[in-house]
């Protein structure tokens, strides 16, 4: 099981220091050290995967307030929201993240799945933690060790990590195929009717996938 104190101490090993934590508070040199990079790099971490222990799932009540244009309805992002990864019946052109709102093209409540602000270690995948607390050596390697600190070599460490841990935690579900855009349909709809679809005057896709 993950833990602060577990986190800190494998970053302090790969950074190379014989320094170690005790407590999440100790008031040293690296306990201060981890402490001021903890909360932006494990944000930073969560964001950089779509990881299941992390994943949760909502129906978004429209709000009162219409966007400006272009989009007939606003929803707000749930507060423990650090990243939107799907929305389930609607199209990708037709939605947009604005702030800490969506914009869609839709009038019922919003059904979405995203990426939650996981703060508890013990709840943390053991692969993501390992790949944490590359990342935390990265963040402050050079205040604790100086120049004996490899940062480009420790970040390539991270990103290897990264793929590993994502790698297990994508094996874990099935794929899930995105929602379909509008222009991918009348795109297909067009080549089977032997219409190219310039001649419909699309360009290419403005969305992507997001």
């Amino acid at each position: 099981m993950s833990s602060y104190v577990a986190i800190a101490n494998l970053a302090a090993t790969t950074i190379g220091t014989a320094a170690r934590l005790t407590t999440p508070g100790d008031d040293t040199t690296l306990g201060r050290a981890v402490a001021s990079v903890w909360e932006m790099e494990r944000q930073a971490a969560l964001r950089d995967g779509a990881w299941n222990f992390a994943m949760k799932r909502d129906s978004l009540p429209a709000l009162t307030d219409a966007p400006a244009h272009q989009f007939q309805t606003r929803y707000q992002l749930p507060a423990d929201c650090i990243r939107l990864i799907e929305i389930y019946e609607l199209a990708r052109d037709r939605w947009q993240v604005e702030g800490r709102a969506i914009n869609a093209d839709h009038t019922g409540p919003l059904k979405i799945r995203y990426l939650a602000d996981i703060a508890e270690p013990a709840l943390f995948d053991p692969l993501f933690a390992k790949a944490f607390a590359l990342r935390i050596a990265c963040s402050i390697g050079n205040r604790i060790a100086g120049s004996m600190f490899k940062e480009e070599l420790n970040w390539e460490k991270y990103r290897q990590a990264l793929a590993e841990a994502r790698r297990v935690d994508a094996m874990e579900n099935p794929p899930i195929e995105p929602y379909e855009s509008n222009w991918v349909s009348d795109r297909w709809l067009g080549s089977a009717a032997g219409v190219g679809h310039s001649e419909y005057g699309f360009g290419p896709d403005p969305g992507g996938w997001w």
